[in-house]
């Protein structure tokens, strides 16, 4: 539920209308050999067909290739070249589409860049699945960095290369980018330590960083299944801290951090727990399908006490349970900015989400509105504890839909729902999932 309402959120804010172009992978089928020779034929003639494409669109804004899964192997030079100097592009779906391996993510780098300088509207730029090495995270931002030199290299008259001079060779960094989807890959440095880094001499700045804070626009950030554990946790530490690096510049525009799927545990969240309660960009936060277990859930939910931009937490499968349920209650009590939580599969069972029906009421000020509260031992005494709470204690509240699926909840205790959910009204003020199926009696 709240995976839905978070594309939801980035779809609408970003407020992009797209000419989109999809090409799809065809279905699969057993080849002879004799066909062998075509395919090959087959995938350089769409190589061909995409960059002259590009060079010839004067509105194409979308251009979704995803799950072709040999197509990256096949891009040629002039495809990249095409891609930084189109003028309409605004998005490009690349994901599971192979290995960007070291010359092909230099070549998106750069195109990425000339994209930029030249004018161009890339903003959106999805990888998953493509990156997976930190050496490849290198190729991408270094190339970005481009100069004089570089241009003709790639646009200009090839004869003029050897008369150009140091100053023609001076580098600038430059990128458009608004959202950018890594994600289904290592594509983080597992050996950062950040203690060895702030006793280093010099402290240079790791090229991951250097990324994230130097895409000046850049409001979404995509990394799930990046097997992302504590020390990755350092890296995006100093990347949204804005006193942790020196000489760079802040990420203050973003939005969305989208971090599921990962091995984030308690540790990682005492690490980066501190970044989220003085930010104030990030509305959307996805930590979902980690282990951050109770003093995890604990350090965050502190933090978010003194949070005022976060508006939609997922935390569905973290482990949290009673106790977490307990810790983010008292966040509940305060906050005044979060509209929806996703608590599901996190075993809160009735004592947990007791205290979170009584931090609700408890708060005039808070704007929750969604509760995600799926597979987690919730019995019918709970649920109906829980509207007596909420619906029918004559104070005001914004809970006005719950996702209760999946809980302890046999036809007889469904029956006593539906009896209180009739009685009470509750249906004026609430949508709740475990009752649609009324709809259709």
């Amino acid at each position: 539920s709240q995976c839905r309402l978070i594309w939801q959120h980035t779809v609408q804010s970003m407020k992009i209308q797209f000419f989109f172009l999809m090409i799809r992978r065809p279905p699969r089928s057993t080849q002879s050999r004799s066909s062998a020779a075509s395919d090959v034929y087959k995938r350089q003639a769409l190589d061909e067909s995409l960059y002259k494409l590009l060079r010839i669109t004067t509105s194409l804004e979308a251009l979704n290739l995803r799950n072709n899964p040999v197509l990256n192997n096949n891009l040629s030079l002039e495809f990249f070249k095409s891609l930084g100097e189109v003028k309409t592009l605004r998005l490009l779906d690349i994901s599971h589409c192979g290995q960007l391996k070291y010359q092909k993510s230099q070549w998106l780098g750069k195109a990425v860049a000339f994209n930029a300088k030249l004018g161009g509207k890339l903003e959106n730029v999805n990888i998953d699945g493509c990156i997976s090495s930190y050496s490849d995270i290198v190729n991408f931002y270094d190339s970005m960095n481009i100069s004089p030199y570089h241009q003709v290299e790639w646009y200009g008259d090839q004869t003029k290369l050897p008369k150009m001079t140091g100053s023609d060779h001076h580098r600038e960094y430059f990128n458009n980018l608004k959202s950018l989807f890594f994600g289904s890959g290592g594509t983080i440095s597992s050996s950062f330590n950040k203690q060895h880094w702030e006793n280093s001499y010099g402290k240079v700045t790791p090229e991951f960083v250097k990324l994230l804070r130097l895409s000046k626009n850049l409001q979404a950030v995509y990394m799930q299944k990046c097997s992302i554990s504590t020390p990755e946790a350092e890296l995006l530490y100093l990347a949204l801290d804005p006193s942790s690096v020196n000489g760079t510049e802040y990420l203050s525009n973003l939005r969305v951090l989208n971090l599921s799927k990962n091995k984030l545990n308690k540790d990682s969240l005492k690490l980066l727990s501190p970044i989220f309660e003085k930010n104030k960009t990030i509305e959307v936060l996805d930590l979902s399908g980690n282990k951050i277990g109770v003093s995890g859930a604990s350090a965050l939910a502190n933090a978010l006490c003194k949070n005022k931009s976060l508006k939609y937490l997922n935390l569905f499968g973290n482990i949290i349970d009673v106790d977490g349920a307990r810790a983010f209650a008292k966040t509940i009590e305060v906050n005044t900015t979060l509209e929806a939580i996703d608590f599901g599969f996190n075993r809160i069972r009735d004592e947990g989400l007791k205290t979170i029906a009584k931090a609700i009421q408890n708060n005039p000020q808070s704007k929750l509105h969604t509760l995600g509260l799926r597979y987690n031992y919730i019995t019918d005494t709970g649920i109906l504890e829980f509207f007596k709470e909420v619906y029918e204690s004559g104070k005001p509240t914004h809970l006005s839909h719950l996702f209760l699926k999946n809980n302890n909840i046999n036809e007889f205790s469904f029956f006593n729902i539906v009896k209180a959910f009739n009685q009470k009204n509750i249906g004026s003020k609430a949508k709740i999932d475990i009752l649609d199926k009324l709809n259709y009696l």
